[in-house]
């Protein structure tokens, strides 16, 4: 089921946390949010909040204020 969410309600998991990915990775995903105006991937959240896929655009999506 598709929904909209605040990307400030998110909730990121130690998981993500231990392990964030490389800046080049980051980097990719925004440059391609520039030239396309919309994510690489989708941001999938569970319904409580939690951060289950798309952690580079969710970083991209903060980076670009989108909170």
């Amino acid at each position: 089921m598709m929904m909209e969410m605040r990307v400030d309600k998110i909730i990121i998991s130690n998981r993500y946390t231990r392990t964030p990915p490389k800046e080049s990775k980051v980097e990719n995903h925004a440059v391609y949010y520039i030239k396309h105006r919309q994510f690489k991937k989708q941001i999938v959240v569970t319904q409580n909040g939690w951060l289950v896929d798309g952690l580079c655009d969710y970083i991209v999506a903060v980076m670009c204020g989108m909170c």
